[in-house]
């Protein structure tokens, strides 16, 4: 199983994807996708292709 985690960087992020058992993690961060821009979610998706996606970032506004 692929696991994308948005906002690896932040501290609930970097947790999760030290603790994630038995599943590929891709950590995504700021730098990666930008949560608020819908193109570069999908970019993300369609370059990772993941499975799942735990979202652990807050968007602008």
């Amino acid at each position: 199983m692929k696991v994308v985690v948005i906002g690896a960087s932040g501290q609930l992020g970097s947790d999760l994807c030290r603790v994630l058992p038995d599943v590929k993690v891709i950590p995504l961060t700021h730098a990666d996708v930008e949560i608020t821009d819908m193109d570069s979610v999908k970019a993300a998706f369609t370059r990772h292709r993941p499975d799942m996606v735990i979202n652990t970032a807050l968007g602008a506004g």
